[in-house]
């Protein structure tokens, strides 16, 4: 394991374990308001299709903001992971019934209800452990973002989802990861540009 590899490591750790730590009304109440600062990045940008993840343990909950995005008339994106190649295959979501058990234990799109979508979305919102004020961002490891990314970068604009509590100072990164336009949390937007 390379240098770069272990930091993220004791990072993942780190910080998986400040956020599983939030009490639930904490995590919920941090949530409805970082979905309320999305919403409004969403709006203000005129963005009429967005890339969400379905949340997953204590991710924040981004059911407010799909809520908002079917009541705003947003297209609705969410992702099915391909285990196999890494790679993600984008769904339309219309309801929470349209949704079952998939990689990893989170909720994916039922590919016998739905079709994949080729639509490229305006937006992709994404998860992760940590958070930097340069719009870096630490995943889970398994690459399924960083993925997307290389195919989507030039295209799309990538926003954070995180708690305040997921913000460090320094993130160890390699070429491929993600390099964030903004992150949203429930102390509002936080806006990058990308060189």
């Amino acid at each position: 394991m390379n240098d770069i590899a272990l930091q993220k490591k004791q990072l993942r750790q780190q910080l998986s374990a400040i956020r599983n730590s939030l009490l639930e009304q904490l995590r919920l109440q941090q949530s409805e308001e970082a979905c309320k600062h999305a919403a409004e990045l969403i709006h203000m940008n005129r963005i009429r299709s967005v890339l969400v993840y379905v949340p997953f343990r204590s991710e924040v909950d981004t059911w407010p903001l799909i809520h908002w995005c079917w009541q705003h008339q947003v297209k609705v994106l969410v992702p099915r992971c391909d285990v196999a190649t890494r790679a993600m295959i984008l769904y339309p979501l219309y309801n929470k019934d349209q949704l079952r058990s998939g990689a990893y234990g989170i909720m994916e799109p039922d590919d016998q209800q739905l079709q994949p979508s080729d639509d490229i979305p305006e937006a992709v919102l994404v998860p992760g452990l940590a958070f930097n004020n340069k719009g870096q961002r630490l995943g889970y490891g398994g690459g399924y973002y960083d993925r997307l990314y290389e195919r989507l970068k030039d295209q799309t604009v990538w926003i954070g989802m995180a708690h305040e509590q997921q913000f460090v100072d320094d993130i160890p990164v390699d070429s491929y990861d993600i390099v964030l336009n903004f992150v949203v949390s429930n102390k509002g937007i936080g806006t990058f540009s990308i060189e």
